[in-house]
């Protein structure tokens, strides 16, 4: 009986033991992210006061280190001298960390129509939301906000991001 027991005990260590170890891989990390990004856009026509603006940024981002990211807003308009409006404000963008790894994500523009100074300079805010990506951040989750200040004449911008990202 003593034998049976003991024999018992063990399984009973060896399957707590497996669905521990089991559980700790599964496990997801969630981690809070922020960075700030400096940018140069290219606008490319595609009608009469209308284009396609092809954007890359570099930056720093908690938890990436140095990254590029880049995205194209596939269609801008300009509806008055001191408005732009973003046709199409879902667009997709991916940053790239300095070791390849990348992360995929879909943006949305709060507003459609954005104002715009005598001098050119534009502020918006973007709702991000991570698709996926590679190498350490393969099905990777998660969300955050961007905030920006652009000038249309010069084509440069900045960005802040606060978000959280959550890896396998």
């Amino acid at each position: 009986m003593k034998n049976i027991t003991t024999r018992c005990g063990i399984w009973s260590l060896a399957l707590t033991l497996f669905f521990a170890a089991t559980s700790a891989s599964d496990a997801k990390e969630t981690k809070q992210i922020r960075g700030t990004f400096i940018g140069q856009s290219n606008v490319v026509p595609t009608g009469e006061l209308v284009f396609r603006q092809e954007n890359v940024a570099t930056g720093t981002v908690t938890h990436l280190g140095r990254v590029t990211a880049e995205w194209v807003v596939r269609e801008v308009r300009f509806p008055s001298p001191s408005q732009l409006m973003v046709a199409q404000p879902d667009w997709i963008g991916t940053m790239t960390a300095e070791n390849g790894d990348q992360i995929f994500g879909t943006y949305t523009f709060r507003a459609t129509v954005l104002p715009i100074t005598l001098i050119g300079e534009v502020q918006f805010v973007a709702d991000l939301r991570i698709t996926g990506g590679t190498g350490r951040f393969e099905g990777a989750s998660g969300g955050g906000v961007s905030v920006g200040r652009g000038n249309i004449w010069t084509r440069q911008f900045s960005l802040d991001l606060n978000g959280v990202i959550t890896r396998n």
